[in-house]
C-alpha cells in the first residue's frame, strides 16, 4: 500500500525555493513497510514553477486527480489527470472544460457511486451561487463528464468544499465557511437522506428516438 500526499518542496532537510524564492507545494508518495513508511519521493520532479496538490487516487489505484497552476490551464487552478503506467505516473493530462473553468476547481475526491467512479470537486465556476460551491461529475471515455451542482444545503452563498463520504455513503465532510464572520472555516456532517419516491425511467436513443429497452440507467445524485 502507499500513500499520496502534499508537501512543501522539502528534500535532504532543506526547504527548495526558485530563483524568485518561492517555495511550491509538490506531490509526494511513500510505500508502507511493516509498522512504518518508505521515505517520500516526489511524484513529478523537475516540474516548474507552479503548485501541485491535493491528489485523489481512484477506487482501482490506476489514475489521480489532483490541483495545479500550472500553465496552459484554464482558470488560477485546475484539476489534471494522471494515469499510473509500469510503476510511474503519467504526463498529467488537463481535464479539459468540461470540468475546468476560469475560476478556480480544487479538492477533489473520487468514489464509487452505484457502479460508477464519480469525482466531487469545489468550483468558482460552472455557475456557483457562492465562492466555491461543490460539484460532481461521473467517469466517461478519457475523463469526465456531465458536470451537476450538488445543491443546498451542500452549496450556500459561501465557501463550500472538501466534500467527502464514508465508505458505506450515507454520511460525509464538509469544510465551509458559512456561518461565523464568512472567512472560518468549519466541518459539517452530512447525512444523506434516502428518496422517498419511485421513478420510472425511459431511455431513448438520442438521434433516432428509438426507446432502448435494454438501457441500465445509474443515479449518482449524491
Amino acid at each position: 500500500s502507499y500513500v499520496i500526499f502534499t508537501r512543501s518542496n522539502y528534500n535532504d532537510a532543506k526547504l527548495e525555493r526558485s530563483d524568485d524564492q518561492t517555495n511550491y507545494l509538490r506531490m509526494y508518495v511513500s510505500f508502507k513497510q511493516g509498522p512504518s513508511w518508505s521515505d517520500p519521493v516526489e511524484l513529478f520532479p523537475n516540474a516548474g514553477k507552479y503548485n501541485m496538490g491535493h491528489p485523489a487516487v481512484s477506487s482501482d489505484g490506476t489514475y489521480m486527480v489532483f490541483v495545479s497552476d500550472m500553465p496552459g490551464g484554464y482558470g488560477q487552478t485546475d484539476l489534471y489527470l494522471s494515469k499510473l503506467e509500469g510503476g510511474s505516473w503519467s504526463k498529467p493530462m488537463n481535464l479539459g472544460s468540461e470540468i475546468n473553468t476560469t475560476g478556480d476547481e480544487m479538492f477533489p475526491v473520487l468514489r464509487m457511486l452505484n457502479g460508477v467512479e464519480v469525482l466531487t470537486f469545489s468550483s468558482s465556476g460552472h455557475g456557483s451561487t457562492g465562492g466555491l460551491d461543490v460539484f460532481m461529475a461521473a467517469k466517461s471515455m478519457g475523463g469526465f463528464a456531465q458536470v451537476r451542482q450538488y445543491g443546498s444545503p451542500i452549496n450556500s452563498t459561501a465557501d463550500d468544499f472538501g466534500l467527502a463520504f464514508d465508505s458505506t455513503g450515507n454520511w460525509g465532510v464538509l469544510s465551509s465557511n458559512r456561518y461565523g464572520d464568512g472567512s472560518t472555516d468549519y466541518l459539517y456532517k452530512v447525512e444523506v437522506v434516502p428518496p422517498v419516491f419511485d421513478a420510472t425511467v425511459t431511455v431513448i436513443d438520442k438521434n433516432s428516438g428509438d426507446v432502448l429497452s435494454n438501457a441500465t440507467a445509474v443515479s449518482y445524485t449524491h
